[in-house]
Formats: C-alpha cells, sequence, structure tokens
C-alpha cells in the first residue's frame, strides 16, 4: 500500500486540477512496475493506492517497494508544503507471506495498512514491511 504524503496540504497548495495531475503521474509510476500478468496496480481512494504481486520474496518486496518510492521522488513534482521533502513523496506498507501461511485479503490489508501508517509515523518517504504480523522498518 502507498500513501501520497501530505496530499491534502498539496491540493490546497495547488489545486484540485493538479492534485488531479499528481494522481495520473503516480498511477502510472505503479502501473509501470506491474508489467507481470499476476501484478496488479490499483487506487484504494482518495491518494491512497496499492500493488499486489506474487512471488516476491520479503526482500525482494522491500526493494520492489523501495523502487516504487524512489521513482515517485525521482518525478520531481513540486510540493512546498512537504515538511520531509521539497517534493511529492509517498510512504508505504508491505505485507509479503508465501504459500499456505496466505491469510484473508481484509487482514493482509489491514497489515499492509498497519506498515504503511509506521512508515508515515516515522518520517515519511520511507517503506515499512509488515511479515507474520510483526512490522519492520
Amino acid at each position: 500500500m502507498f500513501d501520497i504524503d501530505h496530499f491534502k496540504e498539496y491540493n490546497d497548495t495547488y489545486g484540485h486540477q493538479q492534485g488531479d495531475e499528481a494522481l495520473i503521474k503516480v498511477a502510472k509510476v505503479l502501473a509501470s512496475h506491474t508489467a507481470r500478468s499476476d501484478d496488479n496496480a490499483f487506487r484504494i481512494g482518495g491518494e491512497e493506492f496499492a500493488i499486489s504481486t506474487v512471488g516476491l520474496d520479503f526482500k525482494q518486496s522491500l526493494n520492489f517497494a523501495n523502487l516504487i518510492k524512489d521513482d515517485i521522488l525521482a518525478l520531481e513534482i513540486p510540493h512546498i508544503k512537504n515538511e520531509e521533502n521539497e517534493f511529492l513523496t509517498i510512504s508505504g506498507g508491505v505485507y509479503n507471506e508465501k504459500g499456505a501461511n496466505i491469510i484473508q485479503k481484509d487482514e493482509i490489508i489491514l497489515l499492509a495498512d498497519k506498515a504503511l501508517y509506521k512508515s508515515k509515523d516515522n518520517g515519511r518517504n520511507q517503506i515499512t514491511i509488515n511479515k507474520q504480523g510483526e512490522t519492520d522498518a
């Protein structure tokens, strides 16, 4: 799960039309990382997005999410109200599990969301991964 940092402030500063353009740019980056048939990128609502993927281990999942985060920052979308960076950034939360240990989708979303909010609490523009109910930066 990914959430654009300080997006309300972005909209308040640059306007909703610019906010919509930023959402499109972020969505395009996410889509560019989901070329495999088992990968899916989707907007959850507002400024929140998610990607589902298969076949990545713990470290690969973290690297994958960090690559997306870095690609968003590389867009260099100005965001003067972002307290942590002069550009638009995202925070992310990852849930990773394999095979028989995979849980119900609602719980996956909850655990990814908890990891996402840990990223936000720890300063934003970062990824936290949650595996088996434990969150690790």
